[in-house]
């Protein structure tokens, strides 16, 4: 089924694979478990990113398996019409979701049972709809990561009631270019949001006219009835838990052996080891979501009832497990191929080494930034908070991906540059707690030429700084208030 669309599509079948896959994980619902041992069980909830370049047939392949989706959630409210006759479209269930603000997706979610298929033709879009309608916020970001682990969500609302959802089973999955997929990669990944992600790229592939089937075969099952097959056989009373056989439990375990060695493999790249840290969960969710598509499509194969499952429907041998560790070698295999050079930290023997990578690295940070670190040099004052560094834009702007809504230059992102100004020996970072709003302030204090080390001396002169107009901006308080008129407003306010 999956070769038929790929042809009749002309891309490769990783486009319509991923997204079946992703599909089939939503159709287990938010009741089913994969069950390792009685302290380990695993939500099935997947979140693919597919790289491809443009006009690689992505968004075609994708609308194969939206369009099943949507044929299902039609069904699914006409029937929700047929027994609630006064039923608004706001109360109608929904089941895919592409343009949302976090607040509809919570009203979306509460409507469908906690569970929701996330379907982007560009993956950014997702991220890029965090906090959207916020500033300066991360509270979007902390819920996408929660969703991941099928967590509950409560969301307090101005002209209603809280709401609360005890379980959550989001499903995501997009497509997007190479390009953003290393520059991802590329950023310190300090809440884990890209370890979550499962990234492939598959190999390019070019059709000709003769190598189209046009039509699809008659005998290709139907995409739609093979979704609705995994629903339907999920929809239990009781709780759906997959266990493992003896062979494949024993198989899993020495897959997990493997991916902890590369791991640790990896002691001193804090990126690598939090891909491969996540691979243990992800491997175990998608063997559930293999043995899911075998069930659904044996039973449309075979036509037989999905009421029931049978007793052999929920056990995952050691025959899933491989095709399972397969796809996830692919994956990491991708992540790590497009991620930056591995750090490797050096021991005493090879100082000499690190401090030349350590050099190169400054290099290339000062031939990118130059003229940003020039323009907060000499900004007016001798310190720079971080507030006015966002307002003045003195550093580099975030990553599109990295941003929160539209704000290029949040508060937040000042700090680590200031750090590495700090670094490279042109001033210290000072932080303070305000006496009446308890927050906490970032402020780069410059350093005076006369004061910095002849290393950092050169680097002003590879950015070309004037002395003298360096010098003479100490003198120039621009955008300082005065003390004094400060202390006199806080200890008022204290009042």
């Amino acid at each position: 089924m999956v070769q038929a669309h790929s042809k009749a599509v002309g891309c490769p079948v990783e486009f319509i694979f991923f997204p079946l896959l992703t599909a089939i994980a939503y159709c287990t619902g938010i009741q089913s478990s994969v069950r390792v041992n009685p302290e380990w069980h695993e939500k099935m909830i997947l979140w693919f990113v597919v790289a491809a370049r443009k006009g690689g047939k992505k968004s075609p392949a994708l609308e194969r398996v939206k369009d099943a989706m949507a044929q299902i959630e039609t069904n699914r409210q006409a029937a929700h019409k047929t027994a609630h006759p006064d039923a608004t479209s706001r109360d109608l269930p929904q089941i895919l979701v592409e343009q949302f603000s976090f607040e509809e997706l919570h009203d979306i979610m509460k409507r469908n049972n906690g569970s929701v298929l996330g379907m982007f033709d560009e993956f950014l879009t997702l991220l890029n709809q965090l906090d959207l309608f916020k500033s300066g916020a991360s509270l979007d970001r902390k819920t996408l990561l929660s969703l991941n682990g099928g967590a509950k969500w409560s969301r307090n609302f101005k002209k209603s009631e809280p709401s609360n959802l005890p379980k959550t089973h989001a499903n995501f999955c997009g497509m997007i270019q190479p390009n953003y997929v290393a520059e991802m990669l590329e950023q310190h990944d300090s809440d884990g949001l890209v370890d979550r992600l499962l990234m492939v790229c598959p190999q390019e592939v070019s059709y000709y006219r003769e190598d189209y089937v046009t039509p699809m075969p008659e005998d290709t099952p139907s995409m739609k009835e093979l979704l609705q097959n995994c629903l339907t056989l999920h929809r239990q009373d009781d709780d759906v838990v997959y266990t493992f056989t003896d062979a494949g439990i024993d198989h899993l375990l020495q897959c997990h052996d493997d991916l902890t060695r590369c791991k640790d493999a990896a002691k001193d790249d804090d990126n690598r080891r939090g891909i491969y840290s996540k691979a243990h969960g992800q491997l175990v969710r998608i063997c559930g979501a293999l043995k899911a598509l075998d069930i659904s499509m044996g039973a449309l194969i075979h036509n037989r009832d999905c009421e029931i499952l049978q007793p052999n429907d929920t056990v995952i041998d050691e025959s899933v497990v491989r095709r399972a560790y397969k796809l996830i070698k692919l994956i990491l295999d991708t992540k790590i191929a497009l991620s930056p050079p591995e750090v490797i930290l050096s021991s005493d023997d090879d100082d000499c080494a690190t401090e030349d990578k350590e050099n190169i690295n400054q290099e290339v940070f000062v031939g990118d930034t130059g003229a940003k670190i020039k323009k907060l040099l000499m900004y007016g004052g001798d310190s720079i908070t971080a507030s006015v560094a966002a307002q003045k834009r003195l550093f580099p702007s975030l990553p599109k991906h990295q941003r929160e809504g539209n704000n290029t230059h949040p508060v937040s992102a000042a700090s680590p540059f200031f750090s590495r100004l700090a670094n490279l020996g042109l001033g210290a970072v000072e932080s303070a707690v305000h006496p009446v709003n308890k927050k906490r302030s970032v402020t780069f204090r410059k350093r005076k030429l006369d004061e910095m080390s002849t290393e950092a001396k050169e680097l002003c002169k590879k950015i070309k700084l004037d002395d003298d107009d360096y010098e003479q901006c100490f003198d120039s308080q621009r955008g300082h208030l005065d003390t004094q008129a400060v202390d006199q407003v806080v200890d008022y306010l204290s009042k």
